[in-house]
């Protein structure tokens, strides 16, 4: 399946990644964590969001995409992409809708 290709080659870019900082040194081991200004920018972002961006964020990070190795995809590898990610949030959004209801069900068949 071409998607799934697209998607494990945007999880192995990540595993290259995060290979070339693990064969650093201890010095530079430290060099290449992100600052706490950087952390905190990052979760700043992440929680001024919409729900559906940070929704969007989760299943990128549960992919193992960051948005840099997004934005180092090629259009085509970006859109497969996002076309999972839709995919993935109205999933989640139906199941948290029937989870809802069934609690809404189960509490009013809990009053009869």
């Amino acid at each position: 399946m071409q998607y799934s290709n697209t998607v494990n080659g945007a999880g192995a870019i990540a595993g290259t990644i995060q290979g070339n900082q693990s064969g650093t040194s201890q010095a530079g081991a430290s060099a290449n964590k992100p600052s706490f200004q950087e952390l905190l920018a990052e979760l700043t972002d992440y929680v001024k969001g919409t729900p559906s961006q940070q929704m969007e964020k989760q299943i990128l990070a549960k992919l193992g995409i960051t948005e840099k190795d997004l934005k180092a995809m090629t259009p085509e590898q970006r859109a497969k992409v996002m076309e999972q990610v839709r995919e993935m949030v109205k999933r989640e959004l139906a199941a948290l809708k029937e989870t809802q209801q069934a609690k809404k069900t189960a509490g009013i068949d809990g009053l009869a």
